[in-house]
């Protein structure tokens, strides 16, 4: 796979689109690829665009984590970023957690030691 577009529906604002380092290759994308491309997507500028399309409710929560973000002249100068967006959820999540079931057990042996 040389494309992977991740969606997130928790108020991020647009997808992410994750394009392989080495196009040409059979390796397709990589776990740096992927990382990567969320750390510079995170750092990105907020356009005026997605900020136009929230609603008042969601700007006042997104302005209260970049206010929190956002404590030094540098990091204030640099206006909203896309990781303001996620309004404080910054952990990466794939798949949910799900409960185990009460009456199953993982019991797994530990290897043994043999002698030398």
């Amino acid at each position: 796979m040389h494309l992977l577009v991740l969606d997130n529906d928790q108020g991020y604002p647009r997808n992410i689109n994750v394009r392989a380092t080495e196009e040409g290759s059979d390796v397709g994308i990589t776990v740096e690829d992927v990382i990567r491309t969320i750390s510079t997507d995170l750092r990105a500028s907020s356009s005026q665009r997605e900020w136009a399309a929230l609603d008042e409710d969601r700007r006042r929560e997104v302005e209260e984590t970049f206010e929190n973000r956002a404590r030094t002249e540098e990091d204030r100068s640099g206006g909203l970023r896309k990781i303001d967006y996620l309004r404080g959820r910054n952990r990466l999540q794939i798949f949910p957690k799900l409960p185990l079931p009460e009456d199953e057990e993982i019991v797994q042996s530990l290897p043994s030691a043999r002698a030398v």
